[in-house]
Parts: structure tokens; sequence; C-alpha cells
């Protein structure tokens, strides 16, 4: 049965194959590794490559056995996983051969350079890049140095420049291309110089300006302040009074010609 399966496979598939017989020759194992190996043998033949690269994997991390990651890499390859295939087969082929590895080593080395060829490559050129500005390919640190092997489908290119996106791209690989994405990024903005802060002994620049005032103009003296006005005012009370004295005090006398000296009759 096994040979019928293997040449069945082999004229439709030759990886679908592979999985038959590794499938099959595992069949006697009970464990867990063996039923998920099965099961991704199933889905395979029913072209659910999807289903099958999951079962492979889960089985291959619980028992990790070579004939496994085979599988694993078919699967991945039939799923545009291509750089993990690639990985997978060079994995495969770094085990030590033996009687029942031999047939699927050949397989894998005639695989290998196809699917190099096959890996299409993305090569980001980028202007107007700052210090610090982080440049990202589909969440992950990329380089802008030499070409990144990639799945086929779409990716996306951010440069972000503290932690914000500046610029960004979206890019889709078909198999075998060779691409290169082109990103303009914006020159940051230069802050404006800001005065230089004075030492903190220092003191406050309006301190050292000395602080030019008028000379204050001096106030009007008041007249009621000033002596002659006094002195003036005095004399004119005083003469007042002693004229009010004389007029009042005698009143039969007749006017005079002065103020001093005896009275001298007017003709």
């Amino acid at each position: 049965m096994t040979r019928e399966l293997f040449q069945l496979g082999m004229r439709s598939h030759p990886f679908l194959a592979i999985a038959a017989i590794v499938a099959i020759a595992s069949s006697a194992h009970a464990d867990d590794a063996d039923d998920l190996k099965r099961q991704g043998l199933k889905a395979a033949q029913d072209k659910n490559w999807e289903l099958a690269r999951e079962l492979f994997q889960r089985s291959y991390e619980r028992d990790p056995r070579p004939l496994t990651l085979f599988n694993l890499a078919v699967a991945q390859e039939h799923t545009d996983k291509l750089v993990e295939a690639s990985a997978s087969y060079t994995a495969f082929l770094a085990q030590p051969s033996t009687p029942d590895t031999e047939p699927f080593r050949r397989l894998a080395r005639t695989a290998l350079p196809a699917l190099e060829q096959a890996i299409p490559t993305l090569t980001i050129h980028a202007t107007g890049v700052a210090a610090g500005d982080a440049i990202e390919l589909d969440g992950r640190p990329a380089s802008i140095v030499a070409s990144i092997p990639l799945d086929p489908g779409s990716h996306i290119v951010v440069v972000r420049r503290g932690g914000v996106a500046v610029a960004e791209r979206s890019v889709a690989l078909a198999r075998s291309a060779r691409d290169t994405v082109d990103l303009v990024v914006p020159v940051p903005l230069v802050p404006s110089p800001r005065p230089p802060r004075p030492p903190p002994d220092a003191e406050p620049a309006t301190a050292s300006i000395a602080l030019q005032r008028s000379p204050a103009a001096p106030a009007p003296k008041s007249l009621l302040r000033s002596g002659w006005f006094w002195g003036i005012t005095a004399v004119v009370v005083v003469g007042a009074a002693g004229a009010g004295y004389y007029y009042l005090n005698v009143p039969n006398r007749e006017p005079t010609r002065g103020t001093f000296g005896p009275p001298v009759p007017v003709p």
C-alpha cells in the first residue's frame, strides 16, 4: 500500500507523496505527535495546506523528527510562507543523513534553489531620515542597506520619529519580485533658539539697571509760609490798630497833614 500511495502521489505532486509515506511510516506510534502528523497528511490530501501546516508545526514541536520537519517545509511552501520554508529545508538538510531521510534530502536539495528564486525581496530607500528615526517593516525593525527577503503578499513600511509615524508606504509583492520602495521623510522642525539662562547666582537683569529718575522739582512754597508776607502783614495790622485807636478815641480833633509829630492846624 505504501508503494501505491507513493506512485499516486508522485503523479499528482511529489511532495504530497512524501507526506503520505511519512504519515504511514509513523502510523505505528500512538502519541500525540503521530496523531497530529496523520491529521496533517489528511489535510494535505484534501489540499487544505493551511491546516496541514498548522498540524505539522504542532507535531514537530511535540516531537522534532526530521521527516516531520520536511513535511512542514512542504506545507509552508504551499501556503506562501517561503522564507520559513527555506529555513525548514535548510534545517532538515543540516541534520545527519539516515537511510530513511536520504531520499527526501535529495528532494530538499532540488527544491531549495527554486525556492530561493521564488522568494521576493524588497529594498527600502528613505531620504530625510534624521538621527533617532526608526524604520519598521511589518512592525519590526528594518534595514535600508540591503534587500530584505519577504513572503509574497502585502507589506507596510513605516518611519517613526519619537514613536509617531511620519512616513508610510504599503507594497504588494509577488513571487520572484525584486521591488524597491522610496520614502520621503519630512525634515524635522528646528525649534527657535532660546536665550541662555543666567547662572543660578546671578542677579536678575532688571536689578543691574539703574533707574534714571529726574530730580524732583521743589514743591512751591505756600504764601502763608513766607516770612516777608507775615512781616508786611504785621506792619499793616499794627498801623491799622493805631489809626483805629486815634480816630476812635479823639473824635473832635481836626485832621492833620501827617501821621507823626504834634498836630499842626490847617488854615
